[in-house]
């Protein structure tokens, strides 16, 4: 019980606050949605959560706008990846955009919760690195700054999203090559090698960003390292992103 007030503490303070407000049209829109305690049944996390299922429940705040013709679901992550690459924004009421970016924050929040509560699965989940791996990294200001637009951009819930609405597992790959990556790089530096774990992290978990940043219809087994380059160029994150981008050549 103790642990759902604390999450009831956590969501209220996430919609009320002030940078997330900002990012709003009617920045009012929120105040339903930090009200709310439709999270309430998908509490203490004892399984994988779905996207589709926390949406269901989220479907009387949604009814604020009008249904996007392609769903809710499909809606958010469209919505989610043009925070990334403007150009694959779709025409929109500025009330749709805002509960998205409500419903975008509301799996933000019980993602993370799953996190904390189920057993870690380095298929589905990322270990981002702790202070004590970044105390002797000279990349850890670029760090700081991926994280907070990996978070920011809602990274991870496109990946959750992409993999509920498409036949592709992007999720699984990257976390995957995160967890070995860092591993793998955690015992090089253990044995002396001269090594920024920062980098490591970073360029793993984002080296297919641009996959995501495709338009229909181009070869995403080419040109997704183009886009993987321009999402670490658009947030001077240059030094990880000559790694990520180059990943085939490393």
């Amino acid at each position: 019980m103790q642990r759902i007030q604390q999450f009831g503490q956590t969501w209220r303070a996430a919609y009320e606050d002030p940078a997330f407000l900002r990012r709003l049209n009617t920045p009012a829109l929120a105040a339903a949605w930090a009200a709310s305690d439709f999270y309430a049944p998908f509490l203490p996390v004892q399984t994988r959560l779905s996207c589709r299922e926390i949406l269901a429940a989220a479907a009387p705040l949604l009814a604020a706008a009008p249904a996007p013709e392609v769903g809710w679901a499909d809606f958010l992550f469209n919505e989610a990846v043009s925070l990334s690459y403007p150009n694959h924004a779709r025409p929109a009421e500025p009330d749709q955009k805002d509960l998205a970016l409500c419903g975008l924050l509301a799996l933000h929040l019980l993602f993370r919760e799953e996190r904390r509560s189920l057993p870690f699965d380095w298929h589905m989940d990322f270990a981002f690195l702790s202070e004590e791996d970044l105390a002797d990294d000279v990349h850890t200001p670029e760090y700081r700054r991926f994280l907070a637009a990996w978070e920011s951009g809602f990274v991870y819930e496109i990946m959750r999203l992409s993999g509920e609405l498409t036949p592709y597992s992007t999720l699984q790959h990257s976390a995957g090559v995160h967890f070995i990556a860092v591993q793998v790089g955690r015992a090089l530096k253990a044995g002396g090698g001269p090594l920024d774990l920062s980098l490591v992290s970073a360029a793993a978990a984002g080296h297919d960003l641009g996959k995501f940043g495709c338009m229909p219809g181009e070869r995403v087994p080419y040109l997704h390292y183009y886009y993987t380059d321009r999402w670490f160029e658009d947030r001077q994150l240059s030094g990880i992103g000559q790694i990520a981008a180059n990943h085939s050549t490393w």
